[in-house]
């Protein structure tokens, strides 16, 4: 009787576990809760893509129209809402294709930050602030995206720079000392490596924001993408490990700052877009590596929008508010940096269950957005999602608004017609169809079934069934060795074969395959929706300008190691199944769950 050896008996276990993992991933489910289904359902029966296009290009034209040339900002605007203002302003254009905004982004908000370094209302120096520089460096990085421009792509790249100066390296953390840091010491300095400080510490003043870590994260995979500067993804990858050691906990929000000095929460507060920066982050990298525990975070964080504080168990708006009054004002704005990092994971990931779970996510800001915050007869919008109404132009409320505005048009789930009934028209490259609804909102459970559901069970049933074919093949390999008298050797992959990293970059392209007339704003214009009239429709036609990023060189093919090594055939292994569960999602990923690789100066 044949009896394999221990080696053969463990590589057995370690397909059958990925073989089960399949299945459960596959199986994740997205469902959208029942409360939500009457709002996302009212509001897609009230708006077709049109219109929502009318409205967002309505508000872009207007809050354009109060930028002050010299500052390239508006007064109210601290340095990360003016990012925000450059952010909705681009992705605009992006999700539509056109450079309506491109002079104002290019020349106005985003050359006067670049060439005068402009004080804004929070009072802040250029480069002192590790969040304002990071905002900055992500919105130029939209806008090189957006507008294939040099200078911009540059501007992400110092700012990166800038924010690289804040960031605990390996080395500075062995070494026990930080560049301007002041009495500051650390007694988990392994521990703090991959987090960026807020501003240089001085002795237990030591916070490591966590919306600076995520869009770290997001800001480094995406210029990795753009220069295949390694570097970048080293740091992205140290990044992602500092929050996980550090302030992800499975089924939580994200805390605001951790304490360098001994690594414990130092802000507790919860704000929705400090989860959504670090959303932001995992799905981008994710996307570049395909490591899986990059997508279990993804996929937990993004399923926490249901049931997390900020969102209303009635009918899934949002209900973060701080008064106007209030220091904290312009957090208001911040709200829409959640949708803006959402809007990423669809992006990212079309098609999937958790694209149709957040696109009904931002339906539900639509529909609040546009029945409690918008002001009749005009493009203001209140900082209050949830009412009363702007009494007058809201700076920091037309940049949350954008925020929900610009996806809402990008999404898929719209009728064309405006009936409720209508078949919807799929502007995504999704497989899954459009979203459906089928339980009513009275049905007594809470969550409804959708089409996401079955998409992910039919997911589990064809991911489970091509693992386990896999796992025989594999098997039959191995015994093959086996009778060949191949030895099996269990050295370390440094010692056996050269590294299996496989990249992908960052798919290019906006959410849509095809997409329509994006509304030319003329000032002036009217329009209207349901009978009510609003200022700045108009028409137009549309032109196709995807982004031009260096996504499409030849990567390198991963190197073939030694089948004599048990753990390169494994790796090899792993690389099939993320191939797999990449066609079953149509997003194509071809790494191995390798473990980040270690940074030095």
């Amino acid at each position: 009787m044949f009896m394999p050896s221990p080696a053969v008996a463990k590589f057995r276990v370690c397909l059958l576990w990925h073989c089960l993992f399949i299945a459960a991933v596959y199986t994740q489910n997205f469902t959208i809760p029942s409360n939500w289904q009457s709002t996302v359902s009212s509001t897609k029966s009230q708006f077709s893509k049109a219109q929502c296009e009318q409205l967002a290009s309505g508000g872009a034209e207007t809050i354009a129209g109060f930028i002050d040339v010299d500052t390239g900002s508006i007064s109210v605007l601290d340095a990360i809402t003016t990012a925000g203002l450059a952010a909705v302003l681009t992705l605009q254009d992006y999700y539509s294709g056109n450079q309506t905004w491109k002079d104002q982004v290019l020349q106005e908000i985003l050359g006067k930050y670049s060439a005068m370094h402009p004080t804004y209302s929070d009072g802040a120096q250029y480069g002192t602030w590790s969040p304002d520089t990071l905002h900055f460096g992500l919105a130029a990085y939209y806008a090189y995206r957006a507008y294939n421009d040099s200078t911009a792509l540059q501007l992400a790249v110092t700012n990166w720079e800038l924010a690289y100066a804040d960031f605990m390296t390996a080395q500075r953390a062995q070494a026990g000392t930080f560049p301007g840091a002041s009495n500051f010491t650390s007694n988990c300095s392994a521990k703090s490596v991959g987090g960026v400080f807020t501003r240089p510490p001085m002795g237990m003043n030591a916070e490591m924001s966590t919306d600076s870590s995520g869009m770290m994260i997001s800001l480094s995979g995406y210029l990795y993408n753009a220069t295949r500067n390694a570097t970048y993804l080293e740091t992205a990858e140290l990044g992602a490990t500092f929050m996980q050691s550090n302030a992800y906990h499975p089924g939580n929000p994200i805390p605001a700052g951790i304490n360098a000095s001994d690594c414990t929460i130092q802000d507790p507060n919860i704000f929705s877009w400090n989860t959504g920066l670090y959303i932001q982050g995992m799905a981008v990298l994710a996307s570049i590596t395909g490591n899986t525990s990059y997508s279990n975070i993804l996929n937990d964080l993004v399923g926490l929008a249901g049931n997390a504080s900020w969102t209303s168990t009635e009918d899934g708006h949002m209900t973060e508010y701080f008064p106007s009054s209030s220091a904290p004002a312009p957090f208001n704005a911040y709200k829409g940096v959640y949708i803006r990092a959402l809007a990423e994971v669809i992006r990212l990931n079309p098609g999937s269950a958790m694209a149709e779970f957040i696109q009904a996510y931002i339906i539900s800001q639509l529909h609040a957005v546009t029945q409690s915050a918008y002001t009749a007869g005009t493009n203001f919008y209140s900082t209050d999602w949830n009412g009363p109404p702007a009494t007058g132009f809201d700076a920091l409320g037309s940049i949350a608004a954008l925020d929900v505005l610009n996806p809402a048009f990008a999404l898929s789930s719209f009728s064309v017609t405006g009936s409720s009934s209508a078949t919807t028209a799929s502007s995504m490259p999704s497989t899954s169809g459009t979203l459906t609804t089928s339980a009513s909102p009275d049905s007594g459970s809470r969550h409804g079934t959708t089409s996401s559901s079955v998409g992910g069970i039919v997911g589990g049933v064809v991911g489970g069934m091509a693992g386990c074919t896999l796992l025989v093949l594999a098997m039959l390999c191995v015994r093959r060795y086996k009778r060949q008298g191949l030895n099996v050797s269990h050295a370390r992959p440094s010692q056996t074969a050269p590294s299996r990293k496989r990249l992908h970059a960052t798919s290019p392209e906006p959410y849509m395959l095809e997409h329509p007339g994006i509304v030319r704003v003329t000032k002036g214009g009217t329009g209207a929706i349901d009978g009510t009239t609003f200022v700045g429709s108009a028409s137009g036609p549309s032109r196709w300008a995807g982004e031009s990023t260096t996504s499409s060189r030849t990567l390198p093919e991963a190197t073939g190691g030694d089948p004599r090594d048990m753990e390169a055939t494994l790796s090899d292994f792993v690389n099939r199944i993320q191939r797999l569960r990449a066609m079953v999602y149509t997003m194509p990923r071809h790494t191995s769950d390798e473990q980040p690789p270690q940074y030095t100066d």
